[in-house]
């Protein structure tokens, strides 16, 4: 799940999520190079655009996100990446919403950083195109499994509560 819209919710969790999603954003920043940023950049254009695509699903919508290839590619650089899309997508098309931007933020960038932390050393010490390319889709899997689930269980929002 992906692009929580306003309202949905509750305030500790809004503001639980914007003081993670800011400090890895702040992480991020600090440690970035110069050499960095076109990447990040064209990796944050991608995703802007390519989660533009969305399939309704209940009170929110399910998207391409590539977080875990931008994980891989950008390391922690995912957070300020992924923020800069969302704040364009919420602003010009009304996805998502400007009160989630740090738990939407959070919700895509940290299971690519993490993918990209735990899965981009064993990618880059891998001599075989073949076992490189395999451990990335086992860590594409793991960051899209089960992703966001406990956002909305968190704040007191079921499914079962929507009428039918």
């Amino acid at each position: 799940m992906a692009h929580i819209p306003d309202g949905i919710l509750s305030l500790p969790v809004l503001v639980g999520g914007g003081i993670i999603a800011a400090s890895g954003v702040a992480l991020a920043l600090r440690q970035l190079d110069d050499r960095a940023i076109p990447r990040m950049a064209i990796l944050s254009a991608v995703f802007f655009a390519a989660s533009l695509i969305s399939v309704p699903v209940g009170p929110s919508s399910v998207h391409l996100l590539l977080s875990g290839v931008m994980g891989l590619f950008l390391g922690l650089g995912i957070f300020p990446a992924v923020l800069v899309a969302l704040i364009l997508q919420a602003v010009l098309f009304g996805f998502g919403g400007l009160t989630t931007l740090g738990v939407n933020t959070l919700n895509i960038a940290l299971p690519g950083a993490l993918v990209g932390m735990v899965l981009g050393p064993m990618i880059r010490r891998t001599d075989s195109p073949l076992w490189a390319g395999a451990i990335a889709a086992i860590g594409s899997v793991l960051a899209c499994w089960r992703r966001g689930e406990w956002l909305p269980y968190r704040s007191g929002f079921h499914p079962q509560s929507l009428p039918p």
